[in-house]
């Protein structure tokens, strides 16, 4: 009678808090078994250290395409004022001794990729002056050395697998860059790096001592608990369990039509756009995803979904999206490849009002 009564009740709720009670009795359950996970450990030294999930794509990747660039992440920062090489380069050697990551390069053996790491590498840093430039050409010069440093590729056996270069440009002028293989690295850990360079640089001239929180794991520490433990949790069957069903069938192809046809093999000649939205039209935005209890992400990929639908008709489309993958807090301050990329599967109806897609959306995403 007491399972019937509940039936009964849920069955009166809307379509949107039907989804949030489904989102709150899933999370309860997971934080149960959170609750029964320990805290990731340090690694048995003595044990080879696997590549995690994310680490095993790059690799593969590599593996068939070892000079290919795709995988190179770079960043660059321009300096004004003086730059002291010598603590740059304590800096860097301190970040580098700090995060494991930066120190690995990978081998095989027995058919099976695993992480090296070095107790110690030599600074992979290179200063390039470019004060005799023509100032009317140097802005050009810099570019190109920029992509040049972009497109110069890593050898993820041999490393290292970051580089750093200083551009001087002036007495007061300088480009720093950082190029890293993504097998070690993520969009989160370009700012963790950044954010520890300058730190211990302004502690190093103000003579203090710089204040970074201790890491408690590295990351083959995180690799190694992933592949041994948590692949035996009751979380991870819960996420194999809800991919496998919503992956399940024949997945649909993108049937867009563009000017060109869709290349038979990959090229990566894509391109981005990007443009923004005035306050005004932000502010209408919060105000809709507030009276519709959304967030401005599920309202965006529900107007995406929505164009997609206007330009295919296809009913079922899949949308990927990264995500930081860092959900435990032994891996916030980590420098490494923790990204995910995440495939929201939606299946729209012509009988749909965008309220109703809306609310599609907002359960699935919640349900990812």
């Amino acid at each position: 009678m007491k399972e019937e009564y509940l039936s009964i009740r849920r069955s009166r709720l809307s379509n949107t808090k039907q989804a949030l009670l489904e989102q709150r009795l899933r999370g309860r359950l997971q934080n149960r078994c959170l609750k029964r996970t320990e805290a990731i450990q340090k690694r048995p030294t003595e044990q080879r250290i696997p590549l995690s999930f994310s680490q095993q794509g790059v690799w593969f990747f590599q593996l068939l395409q070892p000079s290919s660039t795709v995988y190179n992440v770079c960043s660059a920062a321009r300096i004004e004022g003086s730059l002291d090489i010598k603590v740059l380069k304590s800096c860097l050697q301190r970040i580098i001794e700090r995060h494991d990551s930066l120190r690995t390069i990978f081998r095989v053996e027995d058919d099976q990729p695993y992480q090296h790491l070095h107790s110690r590498v030599r600074l992979p840093l290179r200063i390039l002056d470019l004060t005799d430039t023509d100032p009317e050409v140097q802005e050009a010069k810099l570019q190109n050395e920029l992509k040049a440093e972009a497109d110069t590729p890593f050898d993820i056996e041999t490393g290292p697998l970051v580089r750093f270069v200083v551009y001087t440009l002036g007495n007061m002028s300088h480009v720093f860059s950082v190029t890293m293989q993504h097998i070690i690295t993520d969009g989160w850990s370009f700012n963790i790096f950044f954010k520890e360079l300058s730190i211990l640089y302004e502690n190093h001239m103000r003579r203090s001592s710089p204040n970074l929180t201790s890491l408690q794991i590295g990351y083959g520490d995180f690799a190694y608990w992933q592949r041994n433990q948590w692949v035996n949790s009751a979380q991870y069957e819960m996420h194999i369990q809800y991919w496998k069903n919503s992956l399940s069938g024949t997945l649909p192809l993108l049937q867009l039509a563009t000017d060109y046809q869709r290349p038979s093999v990959i090229s990566y000649q894509g391109d981005s756009v990007y443009f923004n939205f005035d306050e005004n039209i932000t502010g209408k935005l919060k105000d809709y995803c507030k009276a519709k209890n959304v967030t401005l992400f599920m309202l965006l990929l529900a107007a995406f979904r929505v164009f997609l639908y206007r330009y295919t008709d296809q009913s079922d489309i899949v949308i990927g999206f990264p995500v930081a993958n860092r959900s435990r807090k032994e891996t916030e301050g980590l420098i490494g490849d923790f990204i995910n990329t995440i495939a929201l599967r939606t299946v729209l109806s012509s009988e749909y009002d965008f309220d109703r897609v809306l609310e599609s959306v907002k359960k699935d995403t919640l349900n990812a």
